[in-house]
């Protein structure tokens, strides 16, 4: 499992930003499916559905992404402009 803090950098965001509210967390990984080798390639087993998870992100939020998965994050984003300190 590994840890990540999501901080968004650039002049259209207005500087530094970050989610803030509502956040959506989509995951796909070795928990959701196992991988079958097969002659031909092989095929997951069972095959979906994603682990949904709601968040309520701030600045400081960190998230956990599982070995070997796809993470899907949304929600919205929020300038350091727009934040209360």
């Amino acid at each position: 499992m590994s840890q990540v803090h999501i901080e968004f950098d650039g002049e259209a965001a207005g500087g530094k930003s970050s989610f803030n509210g509502p956040v959506t967390v989509s995951t796909f990984g070795s928990a959701q499916y196992q991988w079958h080798p097969t002659k031909e390639g092989g095929f997951p087993d069972p095959d979906g559905p994603a682990a949904k998870a709601s968040v309520s992100a701030s600045r400081d939020t960190v998230y956990e992404l599982p070995k070997a998965s796809m993470t899907v994050i949304r929600g919205t984003i929020a300038s350091s402009s727009t934040r209360t300190h």
